[in-house]
């Protein structure tokens, strides 16, 4: 009866020491994810500072790389001080590369990182194309990578090219994938031929889908 009593006594104790160091955690949690909800302007400034990190939950890297795909194309990061918009990529591409390095397979690292480095003129190809690899499917991931392939098409070689097509294609799969093609057929001019060729081979109803959304965002409704 004593040696059960110690074991439990021993579990209880073991149970509060887990208690207890998962409390650091639990409010490094809560402190990156309410740091994600500040306005841009103080969400840039501190990312820039290195005083805003990921913590270690999925969430939390998920939001803070968000931040850095938001915030240097934003009107706050655009407006901001040449000096503080580098340290926001500089600082961005940091983590990126620090996350990969235990992260292997989590895409959203090497999508900042394709990104903040073009941003800054470095060769961004190859973070680009292990994005892809990781994430192939992933519809806002997908539009991303064709923004900035768009942005960066001169830079691009033909295999680049081809992946950018297939990512374009890629979009006319799902809804919300057409929803963000609408918008870019509005926007780009320069594709709207493209787009439309691409449309033609997809089935009638994913056409008339596309032709909706594409009504919908000019404002013309159904």
């Amino acid at each position: 009866m004593a040696g059960r009593k110690r074991t439990a006594v021993l579990l209880m104790i073991a149970s509060a020491g887990l208690l207890l160091a998962a409390v650091p955690q639990a409010i490094g949690e809560a402190q990156a994810l309410l740091a994600s909800l500040r306005p841009a302007a103080m969400r840039s400034a501190a990312i820039a500072e290195r005083d805003q990190v990921p913590a270690n939950s999925y969430v939390s890297k998920d939001e803070y790389f968000r931040s850095c795909l938001d915030l240097p194309s934003s009107l706050e990061g655009l407006l901001s001080p040449p000096a503080e918009r580098l340290r926001l990529l500089e600082t961005c591409q940091d983590e990126a590369r620090a996350i990969q390095g235990t992260m292997p397979t989590y895409a959203l690292p090497f999508l900042v990182d394709a990104a903040v480095s073009a941003a800054m003129g470095q060769p961004f190809a190859a973070a680009l194309d292990k994005a892809r690899t990781l994430a192939p499917h992933v519809h806002w991931q997908v539009d991303r990578r064709v923004i900035l392939a768009r942005a960066q098409m001169s830079r691009l070689d033909a295999a680049q090219r081809i992946a950018f097509e297939n990512d374009l294609a890629e979009l006319f799969g799902s809804a919300e994938g057409r929803r963000a093609l609408a918008m870019h057929f509005l926007r780009w001019p320069d594709l709207r031929e493209r787009l439309t060729a691409l449309a033609e081979t997809t089935p009638d109803v994913v056409q008339r889908d596309f032709l909706v959304k594409v009504k919908q965002q000019a404002g013309g409704g159904q």
